[in-house]
């Protein structure tokens, strides 16, 4: 069997397993909160919603070329756009029960680039810590 294949397939084993986790524990906290959310009353004021999704990506956009600029200080010589590809798909790891899957997440495919093992571990920590109150 080829190792190339092996590590393809396992590694498609693991997405379909985190994937399901996360879909598993949105989907069941929405089902045990439906009563609340089927009786909130449901008004949308358009212009304050528009402006504050700008805004929310806005800042995403900025606190994530902050993120690839302090990687690239530290010494990780990766690119932006797979710099932003790597940290949403981490931020997929929120979803999961506990604190640090998405931390745990970033470092192995930061690592998985060709960043050092010192900043790959450290830099998580770093952001955390320094762009996120």
């Amino acid at each position: 069997m080829n190792k190339d294949f092996a590590k393809r397939s396992l590694s498609l084993v693991f997405f379909v397993i985190i994937a399901g986790g996360i879909l598993y524990f949105m989907f069941r906290s929405v089902a045990r909160d439906w009563p609340t959310i089927a009786s909130y009353p449901w008004e949308i004021s358009w212009l304050p919603m528009i402006s504050s999704v700008i805004l929310a990506v806005t800042s995403m956009l900025l606190a994530i070329k902050a993120a690839h600029t302090l990687s690239t200080v530290l010494g990780g010589s990766v690119s932006f756009v797979r710099f932003l590809y790597i940290f949403c798909i981490a931020q997929l790891g929120r979803y999961l029960p506990g604190r640090i899957w998405h931390l745990v997440s970033f470092t192995i495919l930061i690592e998985r680039e060709g960043v050092k093992r010192t900043v790959s571990v450290i830099f998580p920590v770093l952001f955390q810590g320094l762009l996120r109150p």
